[in-house]
């Protein structure tokens, strides 16, 4: 339990030793007897709620008008007792202090929290602690009491399933659905794998429907049929591994002639380059003679310039047919390689009675539509079963997570109700909760919209989860109480005032309003008591101009 929060900036005349002590069950931090506003009794609930882990504070006035500041607190687990100490300036980080108050140990945030939660008993799968305790920490900046929402954060706006999922784990349910929504996620990721798959090809492609994999299921048989029909007409006996051989002899002996065929003709571009670097382009005494048979009046002498000039040129690109002779020899290399390699092929495959070429394509053609066929039916199937997984599985996650709702349903409805009836005597309609689905509720009391019902709604909600889940605590800011009846208000203090484990803190004024016996209940529970000007939280009223300006410390 949280047993004390000390700061510097706490000390006033009233307050000399700047320290607040706390205690099991109702905690109250008692306003003005006339509601005087604006003397922290939301900021006292922050500090509370920053000893917890929360920031909230660190966005109050406390922060702009008194500068930065260390808080130190308390908590106490089993009878040990754990100093701490949170600055406002290094506020992810939270220092553990021994009984002198010297530092001993510098946890982050983080860890500060998971230490909370251990102790608290709240270190439960699925949920956070401060997410959990931050909800029932109905606090005026923080923004979580919207009346008709009662399980969501942010005004209401966050998500019904995610307010969902927390009040699952908080009730210690969370593992029963996990390991089904862990299946869940895996099945939709073989889905998208196998859909990718089909994208990029690597899987064969598939029929769009339940009636072309029938009808594809129609021409499979039929083409198996005319198989069967060609294979009789063979006159011999048909193996497929036979069949297979054959193909792959033809399909070899195509390939190596046509490697041959790039083989002679490397050969011919390599002679052709040899032949060039050896002779050049200088034409012979016979080149000559040849030409004048044709052109008598040629001017051989310059034909002989131009060409001696084009052997200067074939001297200068000497190296670079070397470096293409080089090349060409190496890529023959390959070829030769390939081919020595193909009729290395050739002579493994065992020798299978000869097939006609026509017999071949016509064989070969058919089984290969087959195949086709069957692997496009294949992988239909494959993806209709992983389709009826996930729905089996879909399935199988409603039916549980509903069965689920319905008891957290039925234990928290009980709870309202109960609470209720000794709020009202049995007179008032309860407010119930319907958990629909994991995605959506609805809170509210038949017949009755109002308010000041919406908001009772909403205390006799955080009240049940106090007492039905491992919750260590709940804090309601004296706005919540503003709608409701003096008597309801009567009843649900004394309500509070029965807490006697775990810690509810309120901040609450006009305590005269409501009797002796309330007075003296509020009295009694009282840790912290604020009023005007030096009375007020830091010994000043911000909302006073000469407040503003007074320090008191």
């Amino acid at each position: 339990m949280l047993d004390w929060i000390y700061s510097e900036k706490l000390k006033t005349k009233s307050r000399p030793d700047g320290t607040i002590h706390f205690h099991k069950g109702l905690n109250v931090i008692l306003g003005s007897r006339d509601g005087t506003t604006s003397i922290g009794k939301s900021t006292s609930l922050l500090l509370i709620d920053y000893a917890f882990g929360g920031d909230s504070y660190l966005k109050t006035d406390a922060i702009k008008t008194l500068g930065e500041h260390e808080i130190q607190f308390s908590f106490l687990f089993k009878n040990e007792r754990y100093i701490f100490s949170r600055s406002t300036k290094e506020s992810k980080e939270v220092i553990r202090l021994d009984n002198a108050k010297n530092p001993i140990r510098v946890y982050s945030k983080a860890e500060f929290i998971t230490l909370l939660a251990t102790e608290y008993g709240l270190s439960l799968p699925g949920i956070s602690f401060r997410n959990t305790v931050s909800r029932f920490f109905r606090i005026y900046p923080k923004n979580n009491y919207t009346e008709s929402h009662p399980l969501q954060m942010n005004s209401g706006m966050e998500s019904q399933e995610k307010a969902i999922s927390v009040l699952i784990a908080l009730f210690g349910f969370y593992q029963d659905i996990s390991t089904l929504k862990i299946q869940l996620t895996e099945c939709s990721n073989r889905i998208k794998a196998f859909k990718d798959a089909r994208k990029y090809e690597f899987i064969p492609s598939m029929v769009n429907g339940e009636k072309r994999y029938r009808e594809n299921e129609a021409e499979i048989s039929t083409l198996l049929h005319k198989l069967e029909i060609l294979k009789a007409s063979s006159g011999q006996t048909v193996i497929p591994e036979d069949i297979e051989y054959d193909a792959q002899r033809h399909d070899l002996l195509f390939k190596i002639r046509d490697i041959q065929k790039e083989l002679h003709k490397k050969e011919a571009e390599i002679k052709l380059l040899e032949d060039n670097l050896h002779y050049g382009a200088l034409p012979t005494e016979a080149d000559i003679h040849s030409l004048l048979e044709f052109f008598p009046n040629a001017n051989t002498t310059k034909i002989m310039d131009i060409e001696k000039f084009h052997n200067k040129i074939q001297f200068i690109l000497h190296e670079e047919l070397d470096t293409t002779i080089s090349s060409a020899k190496e890529e023959l290399k390959t070829i030769k390689k390939s081919f020595y390699s193909l009729t290395e092929q050739l002579s493994e495959i065992p020798v299978s009675p000869v097939f006609s070429d026509d017999f071949l394509q016509t064989y070969t053609a058919l089984d290969r539509k087959i195949h086709k066929l069957q692997e496009e039916n294949s992988t239909y199937k494959s993806m209709q079963e992983l389709k009826n997984e996930k729905e089996k599985l879909s399935n199988r996650l409603t039916q549980h997570t509903e069965l689920l709702l319905r008891d957290i349903q039925s234990k928290i409805n009980f709870m309202l109700e109960k609470i209720s009836d000794e709020v009202s005597d049995s007179k008032d309609t309860p407010p119930m909760l319907h958990l629909r689905s994991a995605n959506s509720y609805d809170f509210r009391t038949e017949n009755d919209e109002g308010t000041g019902t919406r908001y009772k709604g909403m205390l006799y909600y955080d009240l049940s989860i106090l007492y039905l889940t491992p919750l260590p605590a709940i804090a309601h800011d004296s706005l919540l109480f503003a709608n409701l009846s003096d008597q309801n208000i009567r009843k649900i203090l004394m309500l509070y005032a029965e807490e006697k484990e775990k810690q509810i803190f309120i901040a609450f004024d006009r305590y005269e309003n409501y009797g002796n016996a309330i007075k003296e209940l509020l009295q009694t529970n009282c840790v912290l008591k604020l009023s005007g000007r030096e009375q007020a939280l830091f010994g000043r009223q911000w909302a006073l101009r000469d407040d503003s300006k007074v320090d008191i410390h």
